[in-house]
C-alpha cells in the first residue's frame, strides 16, 4: 500500500502542471491572434497611404483656380399690400424693409395706386 500523502502530492503536481499548460496555450493563442491582427493593420495602414496619396495627386492635378460664378442676378421682391383683405388694396402705402441683425431700416418703398410694390436692391443683402 502506498502512503495517501504521496497520492495527494501528486495529484496537486499533476494539477498545476495542466493549469500551467493550459495557461501556456492561452498564452500563445492570444500571441498568434495579436500577431496576426497587427499584420492585418499593417497591411490596411499601406492601402490608406496609397489612397491618400492618389487623392493628393488626384487634387494636385485638378486646376487651383476656383470657377468664377455667374453674374448674380439682382434681388427683387415683389408684391402686393392688402388691408384686411385680398380684395381692399393700399395705395401709397410706405414699406419699411429692415435688417434682421440689427434691426436698421435698409430700404423705404412706397406701393403705387394699385397697392401693388416692386422692390430692386442691386448688391445689397438685407
Amino acid at each position: 500500500m502506498t502512503d495517501p500523502f504521496y497520492h495527494t502530492i501528486i495529484l496537486r503536481t499533476l494539477g498545476t502542471g495542466a493549469v500551467i499548460l493550459l495557461l501556456c496555450l492561452v498564452l500563445g493563442f492570444v500571441t498568434f491572434s495579436s500577431y496576426r491582427s497587427q499584420h492585418q493593420m499593417a497591411e490596411q495602414m499601406v492601402a490608406l497611404a496609397e489612397q491618400l496619396k492618389a487623392l493628393a495627386d488626384q487634387q494636385r492635378a485638378a486646376p487651383s483656380t476656383p470657377a468664377s460664378p455667374a453674374d448674380p442676378k439682382p434681388l427683387e421682391i415683389t408684391g402686393k399690400v392688402f388691408l384686411g383683405s385680398a380684395d381692399k388694396p393700399s395705395p401709397a402705402t410706405e414699406l419699411l424693409i429692415c435688417r434682421v441683425s440689427d434691426g436698421e431700416v435698409a430700404r423705404r418703398v412706397t406701393t403705387i395706386d394699385d397697392g401693388t410694390t416692386v422692390l430692386v436692391v442691386h448688391g445689397t443683402v438685407l
